[in-house]
């Protein structure tokens, strides 16, 4: 009896210890259940938000390379609308250098913007005509101060105005209107003919009328006497033969 009552007491305590390791078991089993179901739950939202920034980031990409096109776009119409406008920009103006004005431009991080120069006006300015006369008389009075100082320089100023007016002299000359002076010698020719003598109203005919010829001058008497003396030598005839033979008085049998 006290042997049976060992064993069934040994029993009893060795199913209550299984219990409790069973019970311990489970306990450990439920907490890490539910910390893969919190897992999964934080993965679930992880997930969304992912797929939510990427749509954001797709759209912004989308919104981006429409706003580089426009941009794109904007420019070249800008550079068109330039090349056509500077031509109108007044020359005199600082803005008809644009490449100078692009180096000068300033960004504005602040502001947002360019700082741009401003737009200025070069005028020019001629010197009066008194100022330029006094600059001549100062320079002419350097001239020849420095003549004075150097008698070579003299000398070579004297050649060369004197090579100036015989330039001068020659080109008068070689230019002078030889009309003026054909008339003068007419003149005289004319003076020195006698009417009443035609030896001398006409002397040397072909010469004095090849002499106008070269010079220029042609009398309108010296033409109608040659037209005179061919109309003479043409309305000669020479003189021709012809005899007349009177019909013979011949008889038709």
């Amino acid at each position: 009896m006290n042997g049976f009552k060992y064993i069934s007491a040994t029993t009893k305590n060795g199913q209550s210890d299984e219990m409790e390791n069973f019970n311990a078991d489970k306990d450990k089993f439920e907490s890490i259940r539910n910390k893969l179901d919190n897992a999964q739950k934080v993965n679930v939202n992880l997930q969304r938000e992912i797929e939510d920034l990427q749509s954001e980031f797709e759209r912004d990409r989308v919104d981006y390379l429409e706003t580089i096109r426009r941009q794109n776009q904007q420019m070249k119409l800008y550079q068109q609308l330039l090349a056509k406008v500077k031509p109108c920009i007044r020359k005199d103006s600082n803005y008809a250098d644009l490449e100078s004005i692009k180096r000068a431009a300033v960004w504005d991080g602040d502001a947002q913007k360019w700082n741009l120069p401003e737009f200025l006006f070069f005028k020019t300015k001629l010197p009066k005509a008194d100022s330029v006369n006094n600059l001549k008389s100062v320079a002419e009075n350097q001239i020849d101060t420095y003549n004075t100082d150097s008698d070579d320089s003299g000398e070579e100023l004297l050649r060369q105005r004197f090579a100036k007016s015989e330039e001068e002299n020659i080109a008068g000359t070689y230019f002078k209107p030889l009309r003026p002076v054909s008339v003068i010698n007419k003149t005289r020719e004319d003076k020195m003919r006698n009417i009443d003598q035609p030896g001398t109203y006409f002397p040397y005919k072909h010469n004095t009328t090849w002499k106008h010829l070269q010079s220029g001058i042609l009398y309108t008497d010296d033409l109608y006497d040659g037209r005179a003396s061919q109309a003479s030598n043409a309305s000669r005839l020479t003189p021709t033969n012809i005899i007349f033979k009177p019909p013979s008085n011949r008889t038709t049998p």
